[in-house]
């Protein structure tokens, strides 16, 4: 049994319930930002999944100071001597939760937490798995402490900078044990647990996870009869949901779905069957060949663009693939000078002509109003192989960095394109694969054709 609290420490605690009553508007202000930002947040990746929000009730919280004092050792209640240190320990005074209808589904919303708010001191949220580490070993939830970003805190908003939300996420069925186990197991409230009741939990335990479990079943069910829909997309979440699963590494692909879903329209890629027509063999490997060569490509010519590897930048990849000039088409009357600032789509479409096509373009483009565009005074020449004098077949060797490791041989397969080890890579790609990562420099640097360094066959066939 915990010995009773001094009279400091009843003060303090009193002081701090005060000081919160003062305080409760904010943090139901905070919940209310952070639960809105989390409820688009799953309803925009089409994410099946509830979200709940609420301030802590100013009435519950002496208890909850209380036991935290009694908990602490003198080391930790000597860090509680103000109203602030003790507010800031209880951590989730504002709180959202966000219930998944799928346990898988629990790291992808943490990811996406992570891209939406901020940490305390502005770096990285807080995640925390608290599976089996809570007072019951079946417990399961994630943990996150977030603060609202810079841009979000503004206007009336700007008393909730340095205020923190606690999101808890977990399963819709692992929520129903947590509720039920912390009800019953609450000792101030129920007393002691029994022996019969610890069975009757832990069986509780194993029926939520099968439950889980049979969830998943269900909705995998409901993917393939999705899949197996040939009728045209209804709108843009039945876009969502029925080609996110074309493309099973990128874990974003809500990313910028809308637009690209109104532009697949326009060109009158309207339904699955239309869509075949990009999805050709090895296509989610050729986008992201694409994407690394595109990004490259902005890279050298100075140009500001976010290409994202997980989104529907892949499906866009592909759609430039084979209509590049038909999307530009789509805003060559709503882009150029006074006109404003032209969609990312289109820029994106008139940069991956330049790095595909470079000489080709009659498509008229334009800077001006091109708020993505920031071109640098130091452009590098788009390379083609042929140009530069190597023919289809050649043999170029790759020196790595790493002097104990023997170089490895690719044959030139394209303008731009390398066969290595069986298949055909853009030169950038097939780079980065060697390397193990993104490049620190040009790809040419990391080559050599006939112990020369493709930098210097580079810079002597673009530099006359």
């Amino acid at each position: 049994m915990s010995a009773p609290l001094s009279a400091q420490a009843k003060a303090l605690i009193e002081e701090t319930c005060r000081r919160y009553k003062r305080e409760y508007d904010r943090y139901q202000k905070m919940v209310e930002q952070v639960h809105l930002i989390c409820r688009d947040l799953v309803r925009d990746a089409q994410i099946p999944a509830t979200t709940q929000a609420r301030a802590k009730d100013p009435n519950r919280l002496e208890d909850k100071l209380k036991r935290i004092f009694e908990k602490a050792d003198e080391k930790e209640r000597n860090g509680l001597g103000t109203p602030d240190a003790f507010l800031a320990r209880v951590g989730d005074l504002a709180g959202v939760r966000i219930t998944t209808y799928l346990e898988s589904d629990r790291a992808l919303v943490v990811e996406k937490l992570e891209k939406a708010f901020a940490g305390r001191d502005g770096g990285p949220i807080k995640t925390d798995v608290m599976d089996g580490r809570a007072k019951c070993e079946d417990y399961r939830a994630t943990h996150c402490e977030v603060a609202l970003k810079p841009e979000h805190v503004s206007g009336m908003l700007f008393n909730l900078d340095k205020t923190f939300c606690e999101i808890q996420v977990c399963s819709l069925l692992a929520h129903v044990f947590n509720e039920i186990e912390h009800d019953i197991g609450y000792k101030p409230k129920t007393g002691e647990i029994g022996k019969e009741e610890k069975l009757w939990i832990k069986a509780l335990a194993g029926v939520t996870r099968q439950g889980d479990t049979t969830i998943q079943n269900l909705l995998d069910a409901l993917k393939r009869r999705q899949a197996a829909d040939t009728s045209d997309f209804e709108d843009s979440a039945d876009f969502l949901v029925r080609v996110r699963p074309k493309f099973p590494h990128a874990r974003a692909f809500d990313g910028g779905h809308q637009a690209l879903f109104q532009d697949l329209a326009a060109l009158r890629y309207r339904g699955p069957k239309d869509l075949s027509h990009l999805l050709s063999e090895g296509y989610e490997q050729k986008a992201q060949d694409q994407l690394a060569e595109l990004r490259s490509y902005l890279h050298d010519q100075g140009r500001k663009l976010d290409l994202d590897s997980e989104s529907s930048d892949l499906l866009l990849m592909l759609l430039l693939d084979k209509d590049c000039k038909k999307v530009q088409g789509l805003y060559a009357g709503s882009v150029g000078q006074g006109k404003g600032r032209p969609p990312r789509i289109y820029s994106i479409a008139k940069y991956y002509y330049e790095c595909f096509h470079p000489g080709e373009s009659d498509v008229e483009q334009s800077d001006e109003g091109d708020d993505y565009a920031d071109p640098a005074p130091d452009r590098m020449p788009q390379y083609n192989f042929h140009k530069m004098g190597l023919a289809f077949g050649q043999k170029i060797v790759f020196v790595n960095p790493d002097k104990r490791k023997k170089g490895t041989t690719a044959t030139i397969a394209g303008p731009r394109k390398v066969r290595l080890r069986g298949s055909d890579y853009y030169f950038t790609n097939a780079t980065e694969q060697l390397v193990g990562g993104p490049l620190k420099k040009r790809p040419f640097n990391y080559w050599k054709y006939r112990n020369r360094s493709l930098m210097d066959l580079y810079i002597r066939t673009y530099s006359r």
